[in-house]
């Protein structure tokens, strides 16, 4: 049995996303199962990293953020990942 891979994937939870969607159309809900459930059953190694804890993340041990509602993220998110 080989050991665990390093998570190279970040899976990026929106609390605020979650409200937003339901004042609008968009199913975040839905959204976030569907790429939960790709990566798990595609067997890529990622973590949950919730975007009010982005600003202060160790993001360049990712190589790739996978943003299930970009449009409904806070508008100090997208800078802080420029970063």
């Amino acid at each position: 049995m080989t050991g665990l891979r390093r998570p190279r994937a970040a899976l990026v939870f929106s609390q605020s996303s979650l409200r937003m969607s339901l004042s609008n159309e968009v199913d975040v809900r839905r959204r976030i199962v569907d790429c939960y459930a790709g990566m798990l059953f595609g067997q890529h190694p990622f973590e949950v990293v919730l975007e009010e804890d982005l600003p202060g993340a160790t993001l360049s041990k990712y190589d790739i953020l996978v943003f299930p509602a970009i449009e409904c993220a806070k508008e100090k998110t997208l800078p802080a990942v420029k970063k």
